[in-house]
């Protein structure tokens, strides 16, 4: 069943080169090693939008859902470890903290007041009480 679905959910060019073999992992094994790229130039386009986005004339809105995107992103070419020692659960929360600051540098000046009152914040809000904080805010 899972064989048959992969074969009808890929172009018929790149079926004719996986039909015969007998297993799902198999089919899988192949097509990831013939497709899977190095991310590493994704990564550095995805940053390079994420260091160039600013809110501009966009709402809070568009912005934050923009900026949302391009986080998705890395997140999905460099997936974190499926362990959870102490040492990962900082980095994960030096990662949040990194998505607050990215969002409060590219806001608008307008919006100087409320960076500067989250910034004070002791603990580091999450990124979604700091877009609530601004989107009150516009």
């Amino acid at each position: 069943m899972v064989i048959s679905w992969i074969l009808h959910a890929i172009s018929s060019d790149i079926v004719d080169s996986i039909m015969y073999l007998d297993e799902a992992s198999a089919i899988w094994s192949e097509l990831h090693d013939r497709f899977h790229q190095n991310s590493g130039p994704r990564v550095f386009e995805v940053k390079r939008s994420m260091q160039a986005l600013t809110q501009g004339s966009n709402s809070i809105q568009a912005y934050f859902t923009r900026l949302k995107a391009l986080w998705d992103m890395v997140r999905e070419f460099r997936p974190q470890p499926a362990y959870t020692c102490g040492a990962l659960k900082t980095i994960v929360d030096y990662q949040e903290q990194d998505q607050v600051l990215e969002f409060l540098v590219g806001l608008n000046d307008s919006y100087s007041a409320a960076r500067s009152q989250i910034l004070m914040q002791d603990p580091f809000p999450t990124i979604n009480k700091v877009y609530a904080t601004i989107i009150q805010e516009e």
